[in-house]
């Protein structure tokens, strides 16, 4: 149990925290919420461990993005680089995914969008900048015209890693 009594351990959690976010080796994230499970992203999740397991990258679950009909997403991120959401991936993407990776490479045949920056309110983190073939997320349709707000981590962190 983690207990938060001042700001001194508020932020050692949060460093934490950013510490998952931002490894120093590669990371992945499957949006294991209902409409991605729905479409196979437990499998999907399975087949990502095994390959991210054997090249040293970092797999964690997270909500949903948002865009249902994209599902199953996965974010991956190479430390200077921006996050990449990647759409409808399956499991037999897993290991050609986590190769490219590896390699600094994004599978463009699944590659929908990036996120350069992200305001976690607790931590403004610059995921890095690149891809200039990628829309942000922002300008994605789906996207236009929200703000994200409650929600707003969703599809990002670990919802069961209180310092996520």
């Amino acid at each position: 149990m983690i207990r938060m009594e001042d700001i001194s351990s508020f932020n050692a959690v949060r460093e934490a925290g950013l510490a998952k976010l931002l490894p120093d080796v590669p990371r992945l994230a499957v949006g294991m919420g209902t409409c991605g499970r729905g479409n196979g992203a437990e499998a999907v999740y399975r087949a990502l461990a095994e390959a991210a397991d054997r090249a040293g990258a970092r797999l964690s679950s997270v909500g949903c993005f948002g865009p249902c009909s994209e599902e199953p997403l996965v974010s991956i991120w190479s430390p200077g680089a921006p996050m990449v959401i990647l759409r409808r991936v399956q499991e037999s993407d897993a290991e050609r995914i986590v190769a490219d990776l590896m390699d600094g490479r994004i599978p463009p045949d699944l590659a929908w969008c990036k996120v350069e920056e992200w305001d976690h309110i607790t931590a403004q983190i610059k995921y890095g900048h690149g891809y200039p073939e990628l829309m942000s997320w922002h300008d994605i349709p789906f996207f236009k015209g929200q703000k994200k707000i409650v929600l707003r981590n969703c599809g990002l962190i670990d919802p069961e890693d209180i310092e996520e």
